[in-house]
C-alpha cells in the first residue's frame, strides 16, 4: 500500500512541475526521447558550462535532464552548483526539491519548496509539490494547507482540489474530502470523485 502511494505521489510531483515554466522542456516528453538525443543535449549543456562556469541556467537545464533520468545524485550536484552561482534562482530550488522527493527526501524537498515560495510566493507548483511532500511525511494538515494556496493561486485548478481531497480523505475527514473531489470532478479531474463512487452524480463540464 505504501509503495502504491509512493508510486503516485511521484508521478504527481512530476505532473506538477512538468506544467511550469522551470521543467516544461525536460518534462514528459523527454520520457519518449531518444536517449542519444538526451545525451546529445547534456554534452551540449556541459560544453555550455566548461565555456562559462558560472552559467546558473546551465547547470539547472543539465540538472534536469539527469533528474528525468533517474539520476537523482548528479542532477542534485547541479542544482547545488546553480544555487551557489544564484542563491536566489527559484527555479534550481524548485527542480531540486523534486528530485529530491523522487530521491525520497520528503524532509530536504519540503525545504526546498519552501525556499522557492519565499523567493517566488506566487509559484503554485511549489505550494503543490511541498502539499505532496507534507502529505507523504503524514503531516496532512500541512498538505491541505499548501493545496489550499495553490487553489488561492489558481481557482480552477481541479487537480489541487482532488489533491487536498485525498489529503483530507487520509486525514480522516470524509466530508471535506468528498466536497473536493466533487468540485474536482467538476474541473474536469475526476480521479478521487471515481475512487470515492462520486463521479456519478457530478456534473462535469468537460
Amino acid at each position: 500500500m505504501k509503495l502504491v502511494k509512493s508510486a503516485a505521489i511521484v508521478c504527481s510531483l512530476i505532473a506538477a512541475i512538468a506544467a511550469t515554466d522551470t521543467l516544461s522542456a525536460h518534462s514528459h516528453s523527454m520520457e519518449t526521447t531518444a536517449s542519444g538525443d538526451s545525451n546529445d543535449e547534456t554534452d551540449r549543456l556541459t560544453r555550455a558550462i566548461e565555456r562559462n562556469p558560472k552559467d546558473a541556467e546551465a547547470y539547472v537545464a543539465r540538472g534536469n535532464i539527469r533528474r528525468e533520468r533517474g539520476a537523482y545524485s548528479s542532477a542534485i550536484a547541479d542544482y547545488d552548483q546553480a544555487i551557489k552561482l544564484d542563491p536566489k534562482n527559484a527555479k534550481a530550488y524548485s527542480a531540486r526539491g523534486v528530485a529530491h522527493a523522487q530521491w525520497g527526501d520528503y524532509e530536504k524537498a519540503i525545504a526546498d519548496f519552501g525556499e522557492t515560495i519565499k523567493l517566488d510566493p506566487k509559484q503554485k507548483s511549489a505550494y503543490n509539490n511541498r502539499g505532496f511532500a507534507y502529505a507523504y511525511s503524514g503531516d496532512y494538515e500541512k498538505a491541505i494547507a499548501d493545496f489550499g494556496e495553490t487553489i488561492k493561486l489558481e481557482p480552477s485548478d481541479g487537480g489541487a482540489y482532488n489533491n487536498r481531497g485525498n489529503a483530507y480523505k487520509d486525514l480522516g475527514d470524509l466530508k471535506n474530502a468528498e466536497s473536493d473531489a466533487i468540485k474536482a470532478c467538476e474541473l474536469g479531474v475526476c480521479n478521487l470523485a471515481r475512487a470515492m463512487g462520486l463521479n456519478k452524480n457530478v456534473h462535469s463540464h468537460h
